[in-house]
């Protein structure tokens, strides 16, 4: 083969195509270092791990909306399932239908919407009667109904009775319609977002201040991200090179959702190793023990194992598309974020910023630094 014909060839497969150099290394049955020492001769330049990061992570969210976004309209919208009916069909929580439906972008009914009930006449003009009328609460109605106050509120909503907000009930003001939404639209005026966006930044750093103090320089959140930064400055920065604010939890130039949290060579990195579920979250906890009892069998763990990997990758994508937007949203805008959520992948971003090590080296020294940052835990007494 000439070389303008293999040069055009790889040019083809990796820019036409967009297939990585590995996939063309199987295609040629040769190693993937092999072909970038070819493409580089011929002078073919080669996207960067980032850029194809960020290209398949565009392309897993597309295939995620093709995959869920029509599917869930029918159901939701024309069937008229709510979240709960649709979790049953997909085998799946509450909890994890609700958030491909927001990943869609598809608007769901309020919980009032969602639980409609057919409220006989009699009934309304009860709930009317013990509530206007005679003044009392949700809460007294339950106990007289020998229901919840959530209940007795799902009802009222379902027959069209407009409840007191919380002035009304507790301090006995009747407030207009126009004070109502006066008092709506003031949570959402550009002062309000930054006072709330500020607020979050410094309910953060009250909690960071709390965790670990590394070397009594900076501050981390996590025993992970101590070591990380210690690498940084080992590998990539230079000694002592981590500065809070300049490339450590940069939070300046409108960068809200707490700061990124680092900046090396004008590319952000956040390091997230992606949890299959918070703890505090007990649909999906209570999701994954049930998943845990169906897999007893070498295809039963291979199904949980697949899907467990598409939930990760899911959670993976929405991450970086929310940390990305802020940096896209910021002074920074058209700075890169890259995600790093295990070893491999922080490894490849030091490397990519001129680290010299070898990976069986670096996962060393990484233990070792976490091991280190463990010891710098602050005492409560002295927080």
């Amino acid at each position: 083969m000439s070389e303008w014909t293999m040069k055009n060839r790889y040019d083809w497969m990796h820019n036409e195509l967009e297939m990585t150099p590995a996939e063309i290394g199987k295609v040629d049955g040769i190693s993937r270092g092999a072909v970038c020492k070819r493409m580089e001769k011929r002078g073919l330049k080669r996207r960067s791990k980032a850029e194809a990061r960020k290209k398949r992570a565009i392309a897993d969210k597309n295939n995620f909306l093709e995959k869920y976004r029509d599917r869930y309209d029918w159901m939701y919208n024309d069937l008229g399932m709510n979240t709960n009916e649709i979790a049953k069909v997909d085998n799946s929580s509450n909890t994890t239908i609700c958030h491909r439906m927001d990943v869609c972008e598809l608007d769901r009914r309020s919980l009032a919407g969602s639980t409609q009930k057919n409220i006989s006449k009699e009934e309304k003009d009860r709930y009317d009667w013990m509530y206007n009328d005679l003044g009392m609460t949700t809460k007294e109605i339950g106990k007289v109904n020998g229901t919840s106050a959530g209940t007795v509120c799902s009802d009222m909503d379902s027959c069209g009775l407009e409840r007191r907000g919380r002035a009304e009930s507790h301090l006995g003001k009747k407030l207009s319609n126009e004070t109502k939404k006066k008092i709506s639209d003031s949570h959402y005026t550009p002062e309000a977002i930054e006072r709330d966006r500020i607020h979050g930044i410094l309910t953060c750093e009250r909690i960071r201040l709390q965790k670990y103090h590394v070397d009594k320089r900076f501050y981390s959140d996590s025993i992970e991200e101590g070591a990380v930064a210690l690498m940084l400055e080992d590998y990539v920065i230079g000694k002592k090179g981590i500065k809070e604010g300049v490339n450590f939890q940069v939070k300046d130039r409108g960068i809200d959702n707490g700061g990124i949290d680092f900046l090396v060579n004008d590319e952000f990195l956040e390091w997230h190793p992606i949890q299959d579920y918070d703890e505090k979250d007990r649909d999906v906890r209570v999701m994954y023990r049930e998943l845990k009892k169906d897999a007893r069998t070498p295809e039963g763990q291979k199904t949980v194992n697949e899907w467990r990997k598409d939930h990760r990758d899911e959670l993976a994508v929405d991450y970086w598309m929310k940390r990305q937007g802020a940096v896209d949203d910021s002074g920074y805008a058209g700075a890169n974020v890259e995600l790093a959520r295990n070893e491999r992948e922080l490894y490849d971003f030091m490397v990519k910023h001129g680290a010299d090590v070898s990976y069986t080296a670096f996962r060393k020294d990484f233990n070792d630094k976490k091991k280190y940052v463990k010891t710098c835990k602050v005492l409560r007494e002295a927080a």
